[in-house]
């Protein structure tokens, strides 16, 4: 969604001209140690022509031209930007950085072209991939001093060479007074991409610190990742299972800055000791499932946490939030295996 932007209906070039002028007015231009009256916003404007073909007035073929004047990517510490100039220019590169993988998907043939990732990128779709035909300008400097820029800029333009689309003509048709309206197909919208998908690439023993903890009720094998300050997410795992289970749930939780703690229950995975009965009356026995779950929190410094479960875990979770509501601040519990 792009603030402010509006559509016009025109009858002439006049007009046009009148909204061009008007476009003009707005744009914003200040000046920097690189440039006395650098752009510090994108121009687009966009013309939807309708041609009517040999007077018929059932047959028009229709088209858009765009009509873009691109601001120019200036390193901060070359142009001394700041206050509102260097907010300016962060928001100028950001927006130059999305349509350059954009333009490098396109070229590259990649299934995924990642339209999404700015305002300025979703406006320029139909003018970037598929139906059309683009001419680039490609503005670089002689100057020794901006030789990296007219590299970036020449490395550019040749990836936007490399782009191959389909031409073809759109032509629309008036429906007859007794057909019925041409059935709209729905817009295939792009998936978002997962905000932790490269997290979720990384091997999971590398964000994962795995630690040997000591309590009152022997060695219990602890799987952890994200700040130590951050809110406790504590995962207990079913019967029979073991902490590695959780290891899908690290990606989101370590990218939303949660605290993760997976525990292996005495017998299960890595902790040495005899296994403990999974019936929920068994829970809250000495020694039990609440008591180990604790001692582990006080092991790492935690007073309260989100527990989370399934199977026996689940279980175990809504015990903890009936019998230790002092040490939980949510439950989320996954097919729970509980009798209360």
């Amino acid at each position: 969604r792009v603030e402010g932007l509006s559509e016009r209906p025109v009858q002439s070039m006049d007009d046009v001209e009148e909204l061009l002028e008007e476009g003009n007015k707005r744009r914003q231009q200040a000046c920097t140690a690189l440039n006395a009256s650098s752009s510090r916003s994108h121009a687009v404007l966009i013309l939807n022509v309708t041609l009517w073909q040999g007077g018929k007035d059932d047959e028009a073929t229709q088209a858009k031209l765009y009509l873009v004047d691109l601001a120019g990517s200036e390193r901060v510490k070359d142009s001394a930007a700041t206050g509102d100039r260097f907010t300016e220019a962060v928001h100028i590169n950001k927006s130059l950085f999305a349509l350059q993988g954009v333009v490098a998907a396109l070229a590259d043939g990649n299934p995924h072209v990642p339209y999404r990732n700015d305002p300025l990128t979703q406006l320029l779709r139909p003018a970037l991939g598929g139906n059309c035909c683009t001419t680039l300008v490609a503005t670089v400097s002689p100057a020794q001093r901006h030789s990296r820029e007219s590299e970036g800029t020449l490395n550019f333009a040749s990836s936007c060479r490399r782009i191959k689309g389909e031409v073809f003509v759109n032509s629309v048709r008036k429906p007859r007074p007794w057909e019925s309206k041409p059935k709209e197909e729905p817009v295939k919208e792009e998936p978002e991409e997962c905000p932790w998908a490269s997290l979720a690439k990384l091997d999971a023993a590398s964000v994962m610190d795995s630690q040997m903890l000591d309590t009152a009720h022997g060695q219990i094998h602890v799987l952890t990742c994200g700040p130590s300050d951050g809110e406790a997410v504590l995962l207990l795992h079913g019967c029979p299972s073991d902490a590695w289970t959780w290891k899908w749930l690290f990606p989101p939780l370590l990218y939303n800055k949660y605290r993760a703690i997976a525990i292996d229950m005495p017998g299960f995975g890595s902790s040495p000791g005899t296994r403990l009965g999974s019936r929920s009356e068994l829970n809250n026995v000495k020694g039990g499932p609440l008591d180990i779950a604790c001692a582990v929190l006080d092991a790492l410094g935690v007073q309260k946490a989100n527990v989370v479960g399934y199977d026996w875990g689940a279980g175990i979770a809504l015990s903890m939030g009936l019998l230790r509501k002092n040490r939980v601040l949510k439950v989320i519990p996954f097919h729970p295996s509980y009798s209360p």
